[in-house]
């Protein structure tokens, strides 16, 4: 019983943070001025508890802004300065939230439109494997392409984020570099 539980919050929370993106406060102003988003099984969660100090969007994706589907959300919100994008290999990704048990919200969350919704919904879980690989690197795409052109958008992999091969970098202020000294590499890379 706990089991249908669980996941009744996992679509809770997943339709929380759709809602949110579409309708938050952040078109209202009240953004955060630093947005780090992913695909998902990134480290960004434990990346944002860390950030909360530097008022960065929320670890726990009430804002809606954690997992992004593409840079084009943004463009609707304003008030945003700085946008880091997590990139990590989108079949790895799709293993580590399939392990976890949250590949169809993932996919929910990195929806375009109504009907991929609904097809993430129906889809059989070896085909919303495909679907959520192409639309991790659809995601990818998207954010690499945008930082081309904007010096205020960054990414970086997720190797580079536990490693913390950002040190010396412009991604993070020296202040949020030493915080993200508290990722637990060992672990992480254990646990994906």
């Amino acid at each position: 019983m706990s089991h249908v539980f669980r996941g009744l919050s996992r679509v809770y929370k997943t339709a929380r943070a759709i809602h949110a993106r579409r309708t938050t406060s952040a078109r209202h102003g009240n953004l955060p001025k630093s947005i780090l988003t992913s695909g998902g099984a990134a480290a960004t969660t434990s990346t944002l508890v860390l950030l909360v100090p530097f008022f960065w969007n929320n670890p726990e994706d009430r804002d809606g802004l954690k997992h992004l589907p593409t840079f084009g959300e943004l463009r609707f919100l304003v008030g945003w300065e700085r946008v880091v994008f997590i990139h990590r290999d989108a079949r790895i990704s799709v293993d580590s939230l399939h392990a976890r048990g949250y590949c169809r919200l993932q996919a929910l969350k990195l929806s375009l439109h109504r009907g991929e919704r609904l097809m993430a919904m129906l889809m059989h879980h070896k085909t919303l494997h495909v679907w959520l690989k192409s639309a991790l690197e659809r995601q990818a795409e998207s954010f690499i392409s945008a930082a081309e052109g904007n010096k205020n958008v960054h990414v970086i992999t997720y190797q580079d984020l536990i490693a913390g091969n950002w040190e010396g970098s412009n991604v993070f202020t020296s202040a949020e570099q030493v915080a993200l000294l508290s990722l637990d590499s060992v672990r992480m890379e254990a646990s994906r």
